[in-house]
């Protein structure tokens, strides 16, 4: 049950708080070769924010995802990912506590 809640938390994150969820990190991209396997869309969650490129079927499941009427998907979501400064960043922007298992002591007294 814990998964539902954090998966629902971390799809309006995505959609409305500004987490930077990626399915392609753009600065490891060597050519339009590497988006070819499915869709994707480049998006951001303000307009002050730099696009990410998420796949179109991953940005659909979260949006349904996030109004409670599915819980997630692994087989669809498995590859997505956040960074470190990202997460944090969002941490941070929505007031949120900073993880132990991710953020050393000295860093989440930086807030």
């Amino acid at each position: 049950m814990h998964e539902v809640l954090i998966a629902r938390e971390l799809a309006e994150g995505v959609l409305e708080e500004e987490l930077r969820l990626q399915s392609v990190n753009a600065k490891h991209l060597k050519s339009s070769e590497s988006l070819k396997r499915s869709p994707y869309i480049g998006y951001a969650g303000r307009d002050t924010k730099n696009p990410v490129l998420l796949k179109d079927t991953a940005f659909e499941h979260l949006r349904i995802v996030s109004t409670g009427n599915i819980d997630a998907s692994l087989d669809i979501l498995r590859y997505e990912f956040v960074t470190k400064n990202d997460f944090r960043e969002w941490l941070v922007h929505t007031g949120r506590t900073m993880p132990a298992f991710w953020y050393a002591d000295e860093e989440r007294a930086i807030g």
